[in-house]
Parts: C-alpha cells; sequence; structure tokens
C-alpha cells in the first residue's frame, strides 16, 4: 500500500505527530479500508525518508488511540471499528460499582511529615535527611550528571528508597509551600551533615543509577514471548494497607524490615531452623569482559569492600563515546556495548585467560579468532571483529580496561547473587525454562525458600568463609530477555515480573564485609524461619470488550483499562487513549507517550 505523506519539517509539530494526525486522517475518511494492511514500518520509512523508529512510534500511539492494531507476525492492520472519540478528561471520582481495585501498588504512601525515631531510617545506605547542611560538602560535580527525565519529588521519594537512598519530597522532609508551585511538584530536600564525604559521593551516585533504572528503555521487544501469570491462590491478610493480590513484602516498596535482630555473624552459627535443609553455594561466575561470555570458577577469594576479581575488568566503549582508552573508569552501562541493545554479543562465546591476556572466541565448535588484549594489534583485531559482528554500531567499539575499578552496571562494590528455587518457582508458574545464566549473576545458591534472598535485605550472610551485608534487591533490565544459548531475544523478563508481581526484582545484591574463601559446595548461613510466604500472583487478566493493557518502557508499569487507577481518581474501563496527555507513569513518571501496547503470550 502506497500512502501518500507530507511532512513538513519547518512546522513544530514532530514527524512522528505529522505522521500518526495523517495517518488518522486516512482511516477516518475511508482512504484506507477498515482491516487493511498498513505498510511496513521499512518500508514507509523509505517512502516518506525517516528513520524506521519514527514511524514505529507512530504506529504505537495509533495502537494506544486504537484506529491500528499489531498482529503477530502478520503485521500492523486498520482496525475493523473505529473507536470512539477519547473524552477529555479521566479523573472523575469512582463510584461504588466501579470495579475491583487496581491491583498495581503505588510506590509510595500519602504524604506526610516523617517519624524522625522511625526504625526503618536506620537501614538506609544513604540517608539525606534534614540536618545542618555545609554547603561546601555538597558534590555539585556529581550532582549535575544526574541522568535527564527526572520525575516529580514524591515518584522521587519512591524510586530513591528502593535503592536505599534516602531523598525527601517537601512535605515527607517537613518543609511547606503554600502555592502549587513548580517548586513544590519538583523540590527535595537534601541533608547531608551526617554523612561523609565520600558517603555523600557514593549515595549521589546510587541515586543516579536508581533514576537510571527507574527511566531505562528497553529494548524493541517484537517477536518476544511476554509470561502470563497463572491465577492466584491466595490473599494477603493486611488488606487495610496494601493491594490484595500480592502480600505486603512483595510490593515495590523500599525492602525495609524493623526486626533486626536476627543476624548471621560466623560461619560457625549454622544451627537450621526447623530442621530446614542448609542453602549451599551452587555456580561462581565472573564476567571478564562486559556484555560477553560468563567464566565459571570452582573458588574465589573475596576481599571485604571488593568487588568479583577480574569481573568486568574489560569493556567495548560504543564508538564516539567519551570513555577515555587508556584511563578508563566507570561509566554508565549505555556507554558500552551490551546485551541489553546488543543481542548478537551471545552469538559466540568467549573465553579470557587473566593472567596471558589471551582471548579465544568460539562459534559453535569452531574458533573464530584469538587475539592477547596486552598488545595494541590483538585489541584491534577485537574491535574489528565486534564491528563486524554488532552490525548496529555505527563504527568500531573500542575495547577499554578499568583502571582499579570495574565495569559493572552499579559503580559500587557489589556482588550480584540469585537463587535457583525462585527461578524454578518462576519456571513453574510461568510454563518456560528459563536459564539462570540470563541473571548474569556473581553467585548461585540453591537450597533456599523461592524469594527468601528479599527477607536478607540489610541483614548478614556468610557464603564459605566470606561475610557479606544484603544491600538491596536487583532489579532486572532488557538483557534478561537475550537467551545466552541462542542470542535471541525469546522472553520478557522485566515485563513478565512486573505482570505477576508489581516488581521486576529478582536477585540480590551483596557488599562483602569480611574476606574469606567461598567454593562451590559451600555452606550459606543466613537468617532462616521468618515465616516466609511465597508471593501470591496477581490475578491474570484478558481483554474484555476492547479493553487493553500497556506497558512502561522505562519501569514496565502495566495500565489496565479494565481496572483503571482508583489511587489516582481514574475509574475502571477507562481507555488508555482517554488518560489526560499530561499523564505521567505512576511509578517512575514517565510521559504517557513512552507507553506501548502489552500483550501477554503463551
Amino acid at each position: 500500500m502506497q500512502i501518500p505523506l507530507l511532512l513538513d519539517r519547518s512546522r513544530p509539530a514532530s514527524l512522528t505527530s505529522q505522521i500518526a494526525e495523517q495517518l488518522r486522517d486516512a482511516i477516518l475518511q475511508g482512504r484506507i479500508a477498515p482491516g487493511a494492511r498498513m505498510p511496513s514500518s521499512r518500508k514507509l520509512a523509505e517512502q516518506i525518508d525517516v528513520s524506521r523508529n519514527t514511524v514505529v512510534r507512530a504506529y504505537e500511539w495509533l495502537t494506544i488511540e486504537g484506529y491500528v492494531e499489531a498482529r503477530a507476525a502478520s503485521g500492523v492492520f486498520a482496525t475493523q471499528r473505529l473507536p470512539d472519540r477519547p473524552q477529555p478528561s479521566a479523573t472523575a471520582a469512582p463510584t461504588s460499582d466501579a470495579g475491583p481495585a487496581s491491583p498495581m501498588p503505588m510506590p509510595y504512601g500519602p504524604l506526610r511529615a516523617p517519624d524522625l525515631v522511625n526504625q526503618n531510617r536506620s537501614r538506609l545506605a544513604f540517608d539525606f535527611f534534614p540536618g545542618r547542611p555545609s554547603a561546601a560538602l555538597f558534590p555539585l560535580k556529581t550532582w549535575r550528571h544526574l541522568p535527564p527525565g527526572v520525575p516529580d519529588a514524591p515518584v522521587l521519594e519512591g524510586v530513591a528508597r528502593r535503592a536505599r537512598v534516602g531523598v525527601y519530597a517537601l512535605a515527607s522532609g517537613g518543609a511547606y509551600d503554600a502555592e502549587a508551585s513548580v517548586l513544590a511538584r519538583r523540590g527535595i530536600i537534601l541533608g547531608y551533615a551526617a554523612l561523609l564525604p565520600r558517603q555523600i559521593e557514593q549515595g549521589i551516585a546510587r541515586l543516579s543509577e536508581a533514576i537510571d533504572d527507574a527511566l531505562e528503555l528497553p529494548s524493541a521487544s517484537a517477536g518476544m514471548a511476554v509470561v502470563r501469570a497463572a491465577p492466584a491462590r491466595g490473599r494477603a491478610s493486611d488488606a487495610a494497607r496494601h493491594p490484595a493480590h500480592l502480600a505486603p513484602r512483595f510490593l515495590q516498596q523500599p525492602a525495609l524490615r524493623a526486626d533486626t535482630s536476627r543476624r548471621a555473624s560466623s560461619r560457625w552459627n549454622v544451627a537450621a531452623e526447623n530442621d530446614a535443609p542448609m542453602p549451599v553455594v551452587s555456580a561462581i561466575y565472573r564476567y571478564p569482559i562486559k556484555g560477553l561470555s560468563a567464566q565459571r570458577l570452582s573458588s574465589v577469594v573475596l576481599h571485604a569492600g571488593q568487588p568479583m576479581p577480574h569481573d568486568r575488568a574489560f569493556a567495548l566503549a560504543r564508538p564516539f563515546s567519551p570513555v577515555e582508552s587508556y584511563a578508563a573508569k566507570w561509566a554508565k552501562k549505555g556507554l558500552f556495548v551490551m546485551l541489553m541493545l546488543d543481542e548478537a554479543l551471545a552469538s559466540v562465546r568467549t573465553q579470557l585467560d587473566v593472567d596471558t591476556l589471551e582471548l579465544r572466541i568460539m562459534q559453535g565448535n569452531q574458533q573464530v579468532l584469538a587475539a592477547n588484549l596486552g598488545s595494541e594489534s590483538g585489541r584491534a583485531d577485537v574491535e574489528e571483529f565486534y564491528r563486524a559482528l554488532v552490525t548496529t554500531l555505527n563504527g568500531a567499539p573500542r575495547l577499554v580496561r578499568a583502571q582499579d575499578g570495574h565495569f559493572m552496571d552499579k559503580p559500587d562494590n557489589v556482588l550480584s547473587l540469585i537463587n535457583l528455587a525462585t527461578v524454578r518457582s518462576l519456571e513453574k508458574q510461568w510454563g518456560f525454562e528459563i536459564d539462570p545464566l540470563r541473571f548474569r549473576a556473581n553467585v548461585y545458591i540453591d537450597g533456599a525458600q523461592p524469594w527468601e534472598e528479599f527477607d536478607w535485605i540489610g541483614r548478614d550472610i556468610v557464603l564459605g568463609d566470606a561475610l557479606f551485608r544484603v544491600d538491596r534487591r536487583n532489579g532486572r533490565c532488557g538483557a534478561t530477555n537475550v537467551n545466552p544459548a541462542s542470542g535471541r531475544r525469546d522472553l520478557d523478563i522485566p515485563g513478565s515480573l512486573r505482570a505477576a508481581f508489581g516488581h521486576k526484582d529478582l536477585g540480590v545484591y551483596l557488599v562483602t564485609r569480611k574476606t574469606g574463601e567461598v567454593s562451590i559446595g559451600a555452606p550459606v548461613t543466613a537468617p532462616r524461619g521468618a515465616g516466609h510466604l511465597n508471593p501470591a500472583p496477581r490475578p491474570g487478566v484478558h481483554a474484555a470488550n476492547g479493553q487493553r493493557r500497556f506497558i512502561c518502557r522505562g519501569c514496565y508499569f502495566i495500565y489496565e483499562e479494565e481496572r483503571g487507577l482508583p489511587q489516582q481518581s481514574i475509574p475502571a474501563g477507562t481507555g488508555f487513549g482517554a488518560l489526560p496527555d499530561a499523564w505521567q507513569c505512576p511509578d517512575c513518571g514517565t510521559e504517557k507517550t513512552n507507553f506501548r501496547p502489552h500483550v501477554a503470550g503463551v
């Protein structure tokens, strides 16, 4: 189909909106017949000389409005029945028959003055509660590097709390603004007199990472299978405070618990309670080059305050990125070639000898490259190889080595841990086999209860001879969608976690507190017997009367037309297209245009 479109690049309206507007008019006027197949995004982009992403966004917006629909493995088609014109407002108060309460947990509760002796505050790793600030201590340079798109203050407060950083909206910090101004909506209060300068730097860096995670844009998800949650088998008892479909401890809230009396302080404190089997270390991995293959270890000596030795010591910096070639320091993952964006990395296997720096790259059973990373010619060979392998790059990447650091996704020295029982519970619930190496963890344990690792947040555990503090949950990104065996995007792990449980967390981060050796089969000493319960999956939602679901590209929040958002006075049955243009994701604050249709597959 050839559709005449005239784009005016001098207009203030974006090219995406112009394309969507003209296609919408063509459908309304009958120039595009109901049920007609639309041209592919690639062909239409070539026809009107724009990028393919511009056309994809226009099609997505028309899908949201109900003028076109995407059919799996078929393409995009004009709808058989035109949608009703959207209402100007969707903020009417819900009536008594508005339907069931929204299943999506809000990231924060009603704003109120804080309890200055709240025990939960002592569990924050970096607490910027107002005190006696000194302007000389504040890291202005670090603060200026916060990512763009920072959400409104109450949303930012919730995002920060999930990363165990305390920042405060005006109302939460005890301040008051008489007028509904931009300051009242966006302003936050930081107090840093109680923190050392290094802690302030680390706290702001972690805040930056938390915002990056909340606003993270996953790769295009065409062709992925989105796992559908099984029907709920039980309900939480604390219905007065939390939505009924989730146990309170699995809501997307800070992993804070008041009871910190039970701690594992030494490897000899190993008495298992209620004769429960003791968890053990099942596997240990490092990833010498960021985004490339895992290397299994039988044992490793971990040092207090340090990351896994040789883990993410090398990385492939994207062409023209501001990463220094000879004195590279930690930088955000978007500056590097990575699985989240470049799944072709998983189509080959790599093996690096960390002592000699000899790198072997295998494709199937055939060696396709051998190079020494210690030589300039060897690094150049590797760069040219990955330029050819990752066809989306606009040049050769640069192989860089961390100077006294690492290129992990997080700037602090942490290790990642995955509980294999949790992975198996997801396999049973979703009916899919999930390779644990999708999660690229350093330590895998077995023998614990599913989701038990979330009970350990803020507490000490012992692996072998080493002592660790369980620091925080690990929010999953689009890299987990890539099958490490095939290099294909075949699942949507973060979106499926969000649809099933209301969060995208799986696994935890550890901080090494005491040096020691960890080996496969070593016992895991952790707090036990806390009355652990498996999370209740969200009830399965099926489209009714054409009502659909839309997922945030940034944080995977799901808006369900059938349920609405009673917390925001959006009644059940409100179409996504009828939401105000200024509506934002309640979890990460991203704009409405950053949502895409969410289709549950089997």
